[in-house]
């Protein structure tokens, strides 16, 4: 549309049609405006207008230039226009777009298509599926030992890994017993010192100096019997038949440990049981009873049957959120299954509408943060 000097344009249609072109010639004030429509296949998608003094009218040769400078950018307005959109109107636009494609004058096989997709959908979202909790999972021993250090010391070796089997009574680990190997040997040496004073006061016939010495050789070979007793200590051995647990054992070997100090674990092998560390966004959908299938993670394509036998009342703090530990025994133990194992534990709660499913989530998201704002 154009809209200038009126002396110029007299033969021109689009001057009695122009009402925006008018109304922005009409805000400069009489200035010579120019706009030119953009079009991409048969329809506007811009409109580009120019504007100059009122003494410098537009030409032909103005509107072929705009026209000639504008083509180019033609295909690129309507997208630059769809990537600026809201995601509320993107929604919005492509929702109606479908609607239109829909009811739009077109053959009876796309209708038909269309009817159908839309009858599966709903009877989708009104049939029943299996509601299922899936929840991380560790294989613990029902019983077990916690195998602790017998004397302070340093621990010279580990002479097993975690996951070995062991017998009661085998060598688990070593401590360093030279310093009292060397007490030991001194106090040989003070008992054989004591024994020649017991000998030399019994010739001389000196009874109470016989006396003292042997209750200075009683006492030495005391301590003699206790250094015996935590050197033979020092070879830390298995109090149980089982399976050994501990993480590190590799790092003890030149450490310290103090009397008590835990080494490593002796689960035992015949009893195992799953806990699980449940999420309390779903610890209320559980109940005991329910069916466990556990698949651990060196293992996923071998399952393990069980039950929910127990959940705890209250939550604890685990990897930096709240969790409910349940418990379940295991009913089918297998030999590759051993205690630390991790994994995954699917409980089935029962049957749940698929359109429920699908959406319980985001319906709890969307809840909890509508109570707490």
């Amino acid at each position: 549309e154009l809209s200038q000097t009126q002396a110029s344009w007299t033969l021109h249609e689009g001057v009695a049609r122009g009402q925006l072109n008018a109304q922005w010639r009409a805000a400069t004030k009489g200035a010579a405006v120019l706009s030119v429509p953009i079009k991409v296949d048969e329809s506007v998608v811009a409109v580009v207008s120019f504007r100059r003094s009122a003494d410098r009218p537009f030409g032909t040769d103005d509107i072929d230039a705009a026209h000639t400078l504008m083509a180019p950018l033609a295909s690129a307005i309507p997208l630059v226009s769809q990537s600026t959109r809201s995601l509320t109107s993107h929604t919005r636009d492509s929702g109606a777009d479908a609607i239109r494609w829909t009811f739009k004058t077109g053959s009876l096989r796309k209708r038909l298509v269309v009817l159908g997709c839309a009858i599966a959908t709903l009877w989708f979202a009104a049939s029943s599926s299996t509601y299922r909790v899936s929840t991380p999972a560790t294989v613990v021993a029902e019983r077990e030992w916690v195998v602790a250090s017998p004397i302070s010391g340093m621990v010279t070796s580990i002479l097993v890994r975690s996951g070995d089997t062991v017998r009661a009574g085998t060598p688990l680990a070593a401590l360093d017993t030279a310093d009292l190997e060397l007490e030991r040997d001194q106090l040989v040496q003070d008992i054989v010192s004591i024994e020649l004073r017991l000998s030399h006061a019994m010739a001389n016939d000196d009874p109470a100096e016989a006396s003292i010495a042997r209750a200075e050789r009683a006492a030495l070979v005391a301590r003699q019997q206790a250094i015996l007793k935590r050197i033979d200590r020092a070879s830390v051995l298995a109090p149980a038949d089982g399976i050994v647990v501990g993480s590190g054992l590799s790092d003890l070997p030149g450490q310290r440990v103090g009397v008590g100090q835990p080494l490593l674990s002796i689960a035992e092998a015949g009893a195992l049981s799953l806990e699980m560390s449940i999420s309390q966004s779903r610890v209320g959908d559980l109940e005991t009873g329910y069916r466990v299938r556990f698949a651990s993670a060196s293992q996923p394509e071998t399952s393990y049957t069980s039950v929910l036998d127990h959940v705890s009342p209250t939550g604890v703090h685990r990897e930096g959120r709240t969790v409910f530990i349940g418990e379940s025994p295991v009913l089918e133990v297998h030999d590759g299954l051993r205690p630390g194992m991790e994994g995954i534990a699917t409980i089935e709660v029962g049957k749940r509408r698929n359109l429920w499913l699908a959406t319980h989530r985001l319906i709890d998201a969307v809840r909890m943060r509508t109570w707490i704002n």
